[in-house]
């Protein structure tokens, strides 16, 4: 598909300002969030459109990349598509470990995870109990064993810390979605997008052939740019490369970046297959619904596999076998007939057969219609194997050399010179285990942590007046814009690497407890490793053929299988044994959890001497499965506080009805939407008898996205104020005879300055103030609802920043919590949070005279100063928050 393309017919060059490669999620909500802002981008992907999204891949939508859907998407793709897309929850909490699914005595344990229904979201108050709450942690429930309830004591309850806080830690649950269902509702966000931004682009069927680096001599800037040839014989000439394309980057391949870890851990064959209509009924029906998981880990006498059930209603599915290459093949040992009598097996349909579904669906019992049977209800789609590993990029920036072609990284001198313009994104930098589910959801906050940089250099690119601000002492504004854009592309790899490493690492620990479990099983994947390199080495591999040495494998492997069989049996001495081990394994939290609230919410940009550090909240010998503990802290995510939106709406309310207010809360949501159209309000319980009008709540998590102006407009920083000396309900600066400059309140000292940072520096940025629950909420209400008030002409009326109430007290108790000098103020507090939901500074305003009482009295003493000296801390405050975020520094 290409849309709104602009081709030289001269040349067949098109010019565009970012070329992204690969058409999986990363690339696909890369280009959909550059578009939302405005900046036109062209994807190209090598497969057609209708191979692109057969496979399902990856499934599981982890708690921070659903609040990045529910934040940067529109309302209707992520509610309406995203959502109603996913299977209901009560087919995919749980993991099954046993001989096979549905055989009746094959069950050895099932596992039920901390997940909530996040289809229709019927509550996203902070303290429903639907949603995983602060400090629980992400193991699961053994449920009790079904048959005769003999193991009684296997119903124990989640190790959650008893005295965790009370709320939740995050608006979202996370999903289960089958990739290629995710990557279309992207595509075909992203193709909408991309009609209404002239230049973008979207090509499938575009495979890239060369990617070089040129000087752009017709350019009064010299700067540099990538040209990317593709098969269609058009080439793009673009200031920015993003590679997305893959564990098998051709881009990363191009830039001779090399992957850093551990390429092979273990091959395997992935099978998809399409269960029939009769088949997925069976499995739903009441007689077998708490046998139905995400995951199935199943040990028989046929196969060792995990079967991944996708959408078990419409009968979509994965199994991934264990695959020893060179002896096994997909000619002898893969075959479609081979797999489908694995599948059949690991289903628990083998035993099955003689029950009732098979006698009214098969009446002739002789093996040939068997056979046939099997291919009417399991449907083999693709067989194909895969090596898991886990590896990082050595850089995730980089560039072509002009001279050899010979790609340059990071790691290459004169770095700060040559303008490094080609990006790693997605699998393209990291490859995981798949246990855990990071692989996808790390793509999609690489793209989300990138987009607004690239969005600021671009939009920034012909002004070099801003470039010249940034403290540089070369006199050239060309080599100080290409040094300062590197610089803000480091701080992209400074960040994000640490956290694939930190992900990367936690994959393959989770990897290692899948074989914890299998040894239950008396399976240890070392030994089959052992005898591969038995087989593999003299004298073994001179004095036997290969053949021998095939039939060995396989005979050993047969072997080591046969003794899974007595698992199903009742009464079997051996197979209680692996039963009772197991289960004790999994009573204990050593099986695979699905939820791991600290690594996907607590992960951390924590940067020191120029180094990104792998960074996760709480203590470092917690453990994987922790809970996740809010904090206010640099670096970290703003944590979820539901607060009530006081402003804009009080105010056009009080001037339009100043007695009554709007009546519904959904005119109340319209009033907000006018000035704020990316705010997402919550849903909320409404109960029996309760008043028709609702609060308008919203949550401080990614509120830097919510309170853009417009629906394309700039990524915005957030500039957060509370406390009483930022309060606008104190008037105190009406009496300085030091104000020359009709400030009446501090707010208008913050907003001031932040006007002039987006004059001077082209960065947008939002006042936010936060009021408390107290005297000033009443005094500001009083304000503009009492009778003898200012009049409605007034600029309080007319002001439409955000105002919000901290009714609960949440934010206060969090940033009490801080460790902060005793000199400094807890009270007055502002926060500086960047376009990606990160904080990127919190500063506690010093106060003359400030004693723990804070009294008003002293706000005021302060206050009565000129506002200059407000202004000059909100200015070093902010721009030590760009520096953080941009890792360029900043001057006006």
């Amino acid at each position: 598909t290409a849309i709104n393309s602009q081709e030289n017919n001269n040349n067949n060059i098109i010019e565009t300002p970012i070329v992204i490669i690969g058409g999986g999620p990363t690339g696909l909500f890369l280009s959909s969030l550059l578009s939302q802002h405005s900046i036109p981008s062209t994807l190209l992907e090598s497969k057609p459109y209708h191979k692109a999204f057969q496979h399902p891949q990856a499934h599981y939508i982890n708690l921070r990349s659903m609040e990045l859907l529910r934040h940067y998407l529109p309302t209707h793709v992520y509610q309406d598509e995203i959502l109603k897309s996913m299977p209901d929850v009560e087919e995919w909490k749980r993991f099954t470990i046993g001989r096979s699914i549905l055989g009746q005595f094959d069950n050895v344990g099932v596992v039920e995870h901390p997940i909530y229904q996040p289809r229709l979201v019927v509550c996203e108050e902070e303290n429903g109990k639907d949603g995983l709450q602060i400090g629980q942690d992400g193991n699961g429930i053994l449920l009790p064993y079904h048959d005769h309830d003999r193991d009684n004591s296997s119903n124990d309850k989640k190790r959650n810390n008893p005295k965790r806080e009370k709320g939740r830690c995050s608006i979202c649950h996370p999903g289960h979605l089958a990739q290629n269902k995710f990557a279309s509702i992207l595509y075909n966000h992203a193709s909408s997008l991309s009609q209404t931004i002239p230049d973008a682009n979207i090509h499938f069927d575009t495979t890239v052939t060369s990617i070089t680096q040129n000087d752009d001599t017709s350019s009064s800037s010299s700067s540099s740019h990538i040209t990317v040839q593709t098969n269609k014989h058009i080439s793009y000439k673009a200031k920015y490369v993003i590679g997305a394309d893959g564990s098998s980057s051709f881009t990363r391949q191009s830039c001779s970046i090399p992957f850093i870890g551990k390429e092979r851990i273990q091959s395997l064959m992935n099978v998809h297959f399409q269960a029939s209509s009769e088949l997925s009924e069976l499995l739903c029906s009441k007689a077998h619904r708490d046998k139905v998981g995400m995951l199935h880990f199943v040990y028989n006498e046929d196969m060792v596999g995990v079967f991944v059930c996708h959408d078990v209603q419409n009968g979509e599915w994965v199994c991934q076998i264990p695959f020893f290459t060179p002896y096994q093949t997909m000619e002898d040992d893969f075959r479609e007939d081979l797999v489908l009598n694995m599948i059949w097996s690991g289903l628990g349909l083998k035993e099955y057969g003689n029950d009732a579904w098979m006698s009214q669906t098969t009446k002739n019992g002789n093996s040939t219609n068997a056979r046939k049977e099997r291919k009417d209800h399991i449907q083999i789609r693709s067989i194909q194997p895969w090596n898991m590993s886990s590896v990082v990029a050595k850089s995730y920036i980089g560039g072509i050399s002009k001279d050899s072609g010979v790609g340059k990284n990071d790691d290459d001198d004169g770095g700060s010179k040559n303008e490094k313009q080609i990006i790693l994104a997605g699998d393209a930098a990291h490859a995981f285990p798949p246990a855990g589910g990071f692989g996808m959801n790390t793509g999609l906050q690489d793209a989300h942590n990138l987009f607004w940089r690239l969005h600021y250099i671009l939009t920034n690119e012909d002004d070099h007046s801003s470039f010249k601000n940034r403290k540089n002492n070369n006199n050239n504004n060309n080599s100080s814009s290409t040094a300062c854009n590197n610089r803000i592309l480091e701080k992209y790899q400074t960040e994000r690497k640490p956290i694939a490493i930190q992900n990367a690492a936690l994959s393959v620990r989770n990897y290692n407890r899948t074989l914890s479990l299998a040894k239950n099983f008396h399976l240890n994947a070392q030994h089959p490793a052992y005898l591969l390199q038995l087989l593999s080495s003299a004298p073994v591999s001179v004095i036997l053929p290969f053949s021998v040495r095939k039939d060995s494998l396989r005979a050993a492997l047969k072997t080591a299988l046969m003794p899974l069989k007595r698992v199903g049996m009742q009464g079997d001495w051996y197979g209680e044994t692996i039963r009772k081990n197991a289960r004790d394994l999994l009573r204990k939290g050593g099986g695979l959890p699905l939820v791991f609230p600290r690594y996907e919410l607590g992960f951390g940009y924590v940067v020191r001497g120029g180094v990104g550090k792998m960074m996760v909240q709480g203590k470092e010998d917690e453990d994987d499965t922790s809970g996740y503990i809010p904090e206010i802290e640099v670096g970290y995510r703003m944590p979820h506080v539901v607060v009530e939106v006081v402003s804009p709406l009080q105010c056009k309310m009080a001037n339009e009805k100043p007695n009554h207010g709007y009546e519904s809360k959904e005119d109340r949501e319209y009033v907000l939407k006018e000035t704020f159209p990316n705010v997402r309000v919550l849903n909320q319980r409404q109960e029996q008898g309760e008043e028709k009008q609702q609060k308008i709540l919203i949550t401080l998590t990614d509120i830097s996205a919510q309170i853009r102006r417009t629906l394309n407009g700039s990524p915005c920083f957030t500039v957060l104020v509370m406390g009483p000396l930022f309060s606008s309900c104190s008037s105190s600066l009406d009496k300085n005879e030091n104000n020359t400059n009709g400030v009446k309140h501090n707010i208008e000292v913050v907003m001031n300055v932040t006007q002039e940072m987006n004059e001077r520096l082209g960065i947008v940025m939002e006042v936010v103030e936060v009021l408390e629950k107290g005297d000033y909420h009443q005094f500001f209400l009083n304000r503009y609802h009492s009778p003898t008030a200012h009049s409605p002409d007034t600029e309080e009326y007319k002001q439409d920043r955000l105002i919000l109430l901290d009714e609960r007290g949440t934010l206060s108790s969090l940033l009490r919590k801080r460790k902060i000098p005793t000199a400094l103020d807890e009270h007055n507090v502002m926060m500086m949070i960047r376009p990606d939901g990160h904080i990127a500074n919190v500063t506690h305003v010093e106060t003359p005279g400030h004693n723990s009482k804070n009294t008003k009295e002293e706000v005021e003493v302060f206050s009565s100063s000129p506002p200059s000296v407000l202004s000059d801390q909100i200015k070093e405050n902010i721009l030590n928050g760009l520096e953080e975020s941009f890792g360029a520094q900043f001057t006006i």
